[in-house]
């Protein structure tokens, strides 16, 4: 049995990239990383990412999830109409709700992310027709999206964790701080 097995769904390469991070960051090499679709090794400790679907995680993940059992759960994922701190926190909730009782819940940790061109296209649409506050809003946050997922994981790594993006403790409440711990480590070569 593995120490550590990150699991991930990823839609646009954002959710996977904050997994090899992880990866990464985890300690010896009893680890694993796999696509949710190929994940089948047994751990002690999983790390569980998620692309943001409507407010929670894709089916694959809700699967996923459910079939654990006695095992420490940490939770990571990405939301594209990120910003907000109180949403981040309602599908770090809505996605911890679905982990069966039996498991160890470790906490969370949520980012902005790209959102595809198409949502873009989609907002300039609705902009054409009514040129409302609320749509001038949504336009701004998927451009900040971007900047965010260009800035956060791709040209360094992780650049520690931005203001975007929100670390949720779990029961356990040390893991998303021990690995920001150990990220701050690595940067600085101790």
């Amino acid at each position: 049995m593995l120490k550590y097995q990150v699991v991930y769904a990823s839609r646009t390469g954002n959710t996977q990239k904050i997994a090899a991070k992880i990866f990464e960051t985890l300690p010896g090499t009893s680890k694993d990383i796999q696509k949710v679709e190929e994940a089948g090794k047994e751990a002690d400790v999983y790390f569980v990412g998620f692309w943001n679907d409507k407010g929670t995680c894709s089916g694959s993940i809700m699967d996923y999830l459910s079939e654990l059992h006695g095992r420490k759960v940490a939770l990571f994922g990405t939301c594209g109409m990120g910003g907000s701190k109180e949403y981040f926190e309602q599908v770090a909730h809505r996605v911890e709700a679905l982990i069966p009782d039996d498991n160890e819940y470790l906490g969370a940790f949520l980012c902005c992310g790209k959102m595809p061109g198409q949502v873009l296209e989609r907002y300039k649409m609705m902009q054409e027709v009514e040129d409302s506050p609320r749509i001038r809003k949504m336009i701004q946050v998927y451009e900040e999206g971007m900047l965010h997922a260009l800035g956060s994981y791709e040209a360094d790594g992780f650049k520690g964790i931005c203001q975007g993006c929100t670390v949720y403790p779990g029961s356990a409440g040390k893991a998303a701080e021990s690995v920001d711990r150990r990220k701050r480590k690595n940067r600085e070569g101790t």
